[in-house]
């Protein structure tokens, strides 16, 4: 990728809790099984084979490196088949500096529905280990990942933009404790057994001592997780029983399909002489019928509904932006000034691989017709060297000065001057800055 565009530029169109409402985005809803099938459709269709797809409860975003126009709108498509009427309103899409800019301060939790939130760097994690076993990540998404999740480190360590455990699992627990003036022997019953309920259950536990039940599909995960929390573990086929018995309902499965519906929660509220019932939805797709809410004494909040609730945690955290987004831009130049340097590292690389080997070539041819001793051997070993490393000094510099924005005219002069072959592919280099001064500070030992 390059600044110019000549290359494949990186793009990412996507959408999120401020583009679309729940309503869309649960049938845009991307699956962990489904990933890897749509990022193989994906990657037959690009020209660089490399796509990220990063699906949480509050974003679809789709990263890639493309050279056609035609290419982003067949990844347009992805959305469309879920959602043929999707206005464009709804997607955001940003090209090359503006793409790499947004995934830092996605990674980073910038652009979280919970600012500060710490879930989103596990989730960029595991979409791009998706990504890498449907072999659709090649060395520049690996680079570009790795360089986000070490922009969102440097963003949490160096601002107080984390400062407290904010998830949407804790503001889901803040809002269950709102709702009743305490939460002491209240039962509060958990739908699914996954990251999310685990964040609830420990916020709902510093908040005072409700009673806890468990219900999940797989019922020994409900039980390894209601173990270590002294809560009750039940199959989901308890749940219509539990809706009878409950104060306060949290949904968090990742299941396509009600599992609370408008019919079950009528009927319990009949056994249940019409007791208030609270239901808190944080599951995308959603995991409760939403004409639930138009029952008597039934109160539904969604996870869109917990934007409101999150409006203290984003007045707190505001004061971080500012410092946070300062370190993004600075840390998308240095990306882009260490980028622009592999168009013409692996020259200056070769350029000295080929001066040593020349150089050894014709020191063995020496040595096996002259038969020095091994102190003449040292002594001739440290002349080529002396003299490879002089000769090339100058040529170094200039090619270090035209790292800093190169020309491709130029560089092709050069590897005409020195009939140097073509570099098939980048370096691929481990570190965050290009490693032309390692690569050039010594030649190889002759």
């Amino acid at each position: 990728m390059s600044d110019t565009g000549a290359s494949p530029s990186l793009f990412v169109v996507g959408l999120n809790h401020r583009t679309t409402p729940i309503e869309l985005r649960e049938r845009l809803a991307i699956s962990s099984d489904e990933a890897p099938g749509i990022l193989t459709a994906l990657s037959a269709r690009l020209n660089s084979h490399e796509v990220l797809l990063v699906a949480t409860c509050n974003r679809v975003e789709i990263y890639g490196f493309v050279s056609r126009a035609e290419e982003e709108a067949f990844v347009r498509a992805v959305f469309a088949d879920r959602a043929p009427s999707l206005p464009d309103k709804h997607l955001y899409e940003h090209k090359d500096r503006e793409a790499v800019r947004h995934l830092f301060r996605v990674t980073s939790s910038l652009d979280s529905m919970v600012v500060g939130e710490a879930q989103i760097t596990g989730q960029i994690k595991h979409a791009y280990g998706i990504a890498n076993a449907a072999g659709t990540i090649g060395s520049s998404l690996h680079r570009l990942v790795h360089r986000a999740l070490r922009v969102a480190k440097r963003v949490r360590t160096e601002t107080a933009i984390g400062v407290g455990s904010v998830s949407v699992g804790s503001i889901a627990a803040d809002l269950a404790s709102q709702i009743f003036e305490g939460l002491h022997n209240r039962l509060v019953v958990l739908i699914g057994a996954g990251e999310m309920a685990e964040q609830v259950i420990d916020h709902l536990r510093a908040l005072g001592t409700p009673r806890i039940a468990i219900a999940n599909r797989s019922f020994e995960r409900a039980q390894a997780l209601a173990s270590r929390y002294a809560a009750a573990a039940h199959n989901l086929g308890d749940v219509d029983r539990l809706l009878t018995e409950a104060d306060i309902v949290v949904t968090s499965t990742s299941a396509q399909g009600f599992i609370v519906t408008r019919e079950s929660v009528r009927m319990a509220q009949r056994k249940r002489r019409f007791r208030p019932l609270f239901l808190v939805d944080i599951a995308v797709p959603r995991n409760i019928e939403p004409s639930t809410e138009e029952l008597e004494n039934v109160y539904l909040y969604d996870i869109d509904d917990l934007q409101n609730v999150t409006a203290v945690n984003r007045a707190e955290r505001e004061r971080s932006l500012g410092p946070a987004d300062r370190i993004v831009d600075a840390e998308v130049e240095r990306y882009f000034e260490w980028h622009r340097t592999l168009d013409g590292l692996p020259l200056l690389v070769e350029l000295r691989a080929k001066a040593a080997r020349i150089a050894e070539e014709e020191f063995k041819k020496s040595a096996t017709r002259r038969k020095w001793d091994d102190d003449t051997r040292e002594s001739v070993e440290v002349m080529l060297n002396a003299v490879v490393n002089r000769f090339l000094h100058s040529p170094s510099v200039f090619l270090k000065e035209e790292l800093a924005d190169p020309n491709p005219f130029v560089l092709e002069v050069i590897r005409d001057l020195f009939a140097l072959q073509q570099t098939a592919e980048k370096p691929d280099l481990e570190k965050d800055a290009p490693q032309s001064e390692a690569a050039s500070s010594s030649v190889r030992k002759v």
